[in-house]
């Protein structure tokens, strides 16, 4: 193991040691590489979290079990008619999802075909790779956000390396009665991930 990732692990084990665990120590050596290699933050449990996010472990709690009573929901209209609904979060949980998503979600790779929610990227450097061709297809996904359940943005944070406690907890707070909701900051980013997988290439 390089040195780097020993004194990373070294420093995250002596804060767990701090912690004083009450429950089986089941995060090891090999939890702490697989999030360093996927350049994540490690996160023990709910209380490093709670740490982490800079709220009250029971204020976190509440966010995680009744995730739907921390929105305000309303509805704008369509250009093309029709209305959306938004799930905009109290200021509590939109924290806790912007800290997702600049310290877990942002650097993450993508496909290059993703141009949507993404910095440097705009309308024009979608509609570049298509010039010059004869045809063009447009399709918008009816509910896309909605459409994305709880269950599959865990496995985001599974496959990140996450325990089963934590890629919960996380995926809690980023979603709202069981998927994903337009309106909260970490569901862009999150759609992007989860979409790649269906991609070509």
């Amino acid at each position: 193991m390089q040195s780097s990732t020993l004194q990373y692990y070294a420093y995250w084990k002596q804060y767990y040691v701090f912690l004083k665990e009450n429950e089986p120590k089941v995060l090891t050596q090999l939890y702490i590489e697989k999030l360093f290699r996927n350049q994540v933050p490690v996160i023990w449990n709910l209380q490093h979290l709670s740490e982490l996010l800079g709220v009250k472990i029971s204020t976190l709690g509440h966010m995680i079990s009744k995730p739907h009573a921390f929105y305000r929901h309303f509805e704008i209209p369509k250009r093309q008619g029709g209305s959306r609904q938004i799930s905009a979060p109290q200021p509590v949980l939109l924290e806790a999802q912007r800290w997702i998503k600049l310290h877990i979600l942002q650097e993450l790779p993508l496909h290059p075909a993703a141009k949507g929610f993404r910095r440097q990227q705009s309308i024009c450097s979608n509609a570049a790779p298509h010039l010059g061709r004869p045809y063009l297809l447009k399709m918008d996904l009816k509910n896309f956000f909605p459409s994305i359940s709880m269950h599959r943005v865990i496995s985001v944070f599974r496959h990140l390396g996450y325990s089963e406690k934590v890629a919960y907890a996380l995926a809690a707070l980023c979603c709202s009665r069981q998927a994903l909701p337009q309106g909260a900051a970490s569901s862009p980013d999150l759609s992007n991930h989860i979409a790649r997988r269906w991609m070509p290439g």
